[in-house]
């Protein structure tokens, strides 16, 4: 794999090819063909019109290494996607969306609905494309984390920061904890992480493109320069924000009725985690907590947005 150091999404030069009855093959594989289990259905589509398609019942997309479709020849992908479900609207309005970085390798934007799938070329890195598929697959395999895209949304969040959020960071049992998941893109949220992906300048991509070379495998480091993640290291951008913010800080020692002092550690709420013993850190918050205190900072403030980290606020 040759990779570029940084790689500006906005300046790649997108020249796709696709067969012509591309959207009538499309509708022809996706009718009918929602999955009664936790599955993405997909399938490649060739210049020729040729095509690979998933087992129904398998969540990965870890076939699309091995289509048997000729190098070169790989024009797009298909992903059957719910549609028609309430709940999934704002999240597939995204997907489509000019917040979304990667729509603009998207062929149907405008009748996604109708046609119950999102269509995306191969002419693109095949890191990409492992992107865009892994956001399709929070509509199946973790739909539950819908939940928490469509309240960040609501409270005003960018839809791509919601998403980038929403789809690491889980609501369970009172808690809003970081969990990283087979299926889930990103390996690291640092603020820096989250910047990259915001202004869509990565890291970690090949020019080899999907069309050529079938790979599948890669998304989690576009935006993190190579360092990884931590599920609560010092890579977290909570962790970065409490320790940049006093405001925070204040906001939430005066939540938890605590004594004001200007120090970072603030005391834990919680005595056990989602995982039982598992280690607690003073940016572990409520679900009350993140979406009173948090949530509305980060939107008050536009964390995040134009390169704004929590040590300019």
């Amino acid at each position: 794999m040759v990779a570029t150091k940084t790689f500006l999404l906005d300046s790649f030069e997108f020249n796709p090819k696709y067969p012509e009855n591309l959207l009538e093959i499309a509708r022809k594989f996706t009718k009918g063909s929602l999955p009664k289990y936790q599955t993405i259905p997909y399938m490649v589509v060739d210049d020729d019109g040729k095509t690979f398609k998933n087992s129904r019942n398998r969540a990965c997309h870890g076939n699309l290494a091995s289509t048997g479709l000729a190098d070169g020849k790989r024009a797009a992908i298909i992903n059957a996607i719910p549609t028609k479900s309430e709940k999934f609207r704002k999240y597939i309005n995204f997907l489509v969306s000019d917040e979304n970085p990667f729509s603009r390798f998207v062929f149907n934007r405008d009748t996604v609905f109708e046609d119950e799938c999102l269509i995306h070329s191969a002419d693109i890195p095949y890191v990409l494309s492992h992107c865009i598929n892994m956001q399709t697959r929070l509509l199946t395999e973790h739909s539950s984390r819908i939940d928490h895209f469509n309240k960040l949304v609501d409270a005003g969040m960018h839809g791509h920061l919601a998403y980038l959020i929403g789809s690491t960071y889980v609501l369970s049992r009172d808690r809003v904890y970081v969990s990283y998941s087979h299926g889930i893109n990103y390996s690291g949220l640092s603020e820096k992480t989250i910047i990259n992906l915001m202004q869509g300048t990565l890291t970690n991509v090949p020019k080899d493109t999907y069309r050529n070379v079938p790979k599948y495998s890669g998304s989690s480091l576009v935006g993190t320069d190579g360092i990884g993640g931590h599920m609560y290291g010092h890579l977290s951008f909570l962790q970065t924000l409490v320790e940049n913010s006093e405001e925070v800080r204040e906001e939430l020692r005066k939540f938890r009725k605590e004594p004001s002092e200007k120090v970072v550690v603030i005391k834990n709420p919680f005595e056990k985690t989602a995982y039982g013993s598992a280690k607690k850190y003073p940016w572990d918050f409520t679900e009350e907590e993140w979406f009173s205190i948090v949530v509305p900072f980060i939107v008050r403030k536009g964390l995040y947005q134009n390169g704004k980290t929590s040590k300019e606020i």
